[in-house]
């Protein structure tokens, strides 16, 4: 039907044109509700923006502020970190000048410092002075208390770097301080011994390894070295049963304390790799496995090097370094090179 037609319709219909005009009435009402509804949304836009600008003005204005004091607090924090440096470094100077080192102010000043404070000092002491604080120390101070001092201002890498090079020196190898090392720290601090180490004596600390040490123990040292070891401190149950079934297997067929470790691969692959966490559940694991801990199956199995290896890794480092202090302080005469070793490279965290 054309739109003529239509029109022709309605007029001559009466019921069709009342029918139409009613249609119309009812879609100028619509089109009168709809402007109604869009003149209110509008109005509650601007009011409720309104509202939430006078909310979140003084917010904004507050965040803004805040984060100008951050920024006043870090400059300060910076400034008196810096003044505090500056202070202890002239200190020190003081106490290392002159005929006798003063023992007591040098004590009193690094060893009250957290190892982030001492960097900074030995920072500024070397800018203001052109001299190495550690070395000053150790030469102006000398004996176990002059190793001590020297190890608590020697930066962790470097003084890593300084005890590998003092295990694999000479003819012989210290075995129980290169395992300490190499078993003990973090990937990171790995990664920046073995910078320091070739810095220091130009060789490539893995080939010195190599060199140094053979068998089960050299890989199972050069895979702690590789550094990739993981470090989630969340434990995986399936994994951490699947490998106490290797060390099981691997371990309790030993009966001799003979054992050489074979090709290390199970060691490796179960110790040498996971996370503390992880080696913890495979502790437990294993314990409930074969009815004795992981390490009295490792003292059972293995011998010598290899031993104490595998006996610093299965250890928190807390009780590692206990064991260590407490065997530095037995038996007739104190182990102080081990003593001030510990208690000056670790963290007070790690101790």
């Amino acid at each position: 039907m054309g739109d003529e037609e239509r029109d022709v319709r309605i007029a001559v219909d009466p019921e069709l044109r009342r029918e139409v005009n009613e249609a119309k009435i009812k879609l100028r009402a619509l089109k009168t509700t709809e402007a109604d509804l869009n003149r209110s949304i509008a109005a509650l836009e601007r009011d409720n923006g309104a509202k939430l600008t006078s909310i979140l003005a003084p917010a904004a204005r507050e965040v803004v502020g805040n984060e100008q004091l951050a920024g006043m607090f870090a400059f300060e924090r910076d400034h008196l970190t810096d003044f505090l440096a500056e202070r202890d470094a002239e200190e020190v100077r003081k106490a290392v000048t002159g005929l006798g080192a003063d023992k007591r102010a040098l004590v009193y000043i690094l060893c009250k410092r957290t190892k982030g404070q001492l960097a900074a000092i030995a920072k500024k002491y070397d800018e203001l002075y052109v001299d190495n604080l550690a070395e000053r120390v150790q030469k102006e101070v000398g004996g176990d208390l002059g190793y001590f001092l020297h190890a608590i201002v020697t930066p962790a890498h470097l003084y890593d770097a300084e005890l590998l090079e003092a295990a694999m020196k000479g003819w012989g190898t210290d075995e129980s301080l290169l395992t300490e090392v190499l078993c003990t720290r973090s990937n990171a601090e790995l990664a920046a011994a073995k910078v320091a180490y070739l810095q220091r004596t130009g060789k490539a600390l893995t080939a010195a390894v190599e060199s140094d040490v053979g068998g089960a123990y050299e890989k199972f040292l050069l895979a702690c070295l590789d550094g990739d070891r993981s470090e989630d401190p969340v434990a995986f149950k399936l994994t951490a049963q699947t490998a106490a079934e290797s060390l099981h297997a691997e371990l309790t067929a030993q009966s001799d304390s003979d054992w050489g470790g074979g090709d290390g691969l199970v060691l490796i692959g179960a110790l040498a790799r996971p996370s503390a966490a992880q080696v913890e559940e495979i502790k437990s694991h294993f314990a409930q496995m074969a009815g004795k801990s992981l390490e009295q199956a490792i003292k059972d199995a293995c011998r010598g090097d290899l031993r104490r290896a595998l006996m610093c890794r299965v250890a928190r480092k807390a009780s590692f370094y206990a064991a260590k202090l407490e065997e530095a302080f037995s038996g007739l005469g104190t182990d102080e090179k081990t003593m001030a070793r510990i208690l000056g490279r670790c963290t007070r965290r790690e101790v």
